[in-house]
């Protein structure tokens, strides 16, 4: 058959291929089209995998908490807002 090594796994997938595309060609199956579309599928599989879980997606640690310079106590980010002047009024 071929010069390759003779192994279960890789005959079974050579069979399988084989006749994939023989049956393919008898039933005008486009194999280019049915790639693209198994590609797109695993993309999109990955992105949800992704947006599952979001802690392993390493993200950078949320910044510290802006602090009073005097007291030290922490201000939230609307009381930091309100203190700032805007010159644009």
């Amino acid at each position: 058959m071929t010069r390759a090594d003779f192994e279960y796994m890789t005959m079974t997938d050579r069979l399988f291929l084989r006749r994939f595309y023989r049956e393919a060609h008898r039933h005008s199956f486009d194999i280019s089209l049915y790639n693209r579309l198994k590609n797109r599928l695993f993309i999109v599989h990955t992105d949800l995998a992704r947006l599952r879980a979001p802690l392993s997606l390493s993200l950078p640690v949320p910044p510290h908490p802006f602090r009073c310079k005097i007291s030290g106590e922490e201000l939230s980010p609307l009381d930091l807002y309100r203190t700032t002047r805007h010159h644009a009024q």
